[in-house]
């Protein structure tokens, strides 16, 4: 398994979990995050990025306590899903987060 995290422009990096690894909070914390957050650190010095929002697919381990502590100690904003729901379509969802 590996952990992908991209934004508009491309790959920002691919992690990989360890054979017969899950993922866990810890590991997302640990291991997982810091190796982004290093990546995204030096492209801010070099093409001048600002700011940072973390958009995720609402997995227990993304929505952790220690996941919200780290993410705030670097001042990353998580990106809030809607709760899941098959009768919304994509803009249904789009329309919910507006309110």
């Amino acid at each position: 398994m590996v952990a992908i995290f991209f934004m508009k422009t491309g790959l920002i990096k691919s992690i990989p979990l360890e054979r017969g690894g899950t993922v866990t909070k810890r590991w997302y914390v640990d291991s997982c995050l810091p190796q982004v957050f290093e990546t995204v650190s030096e492209w801010r010095q070099k093409i001048g990025l600002r700011g940072l929002i973390l958009h995720d697919d609402n997995a227990r381990p993304h929505r952790a306590g220690i996941v919200n502590e780290f993410l705030a100690e670097n001042r990353v904003e998580p990106y809030r899903n809607p709760p899941y729901s098959p009768d919304l379509t994509r803009e249904g969802h789009q329309l919910i987060n507006r309110f």
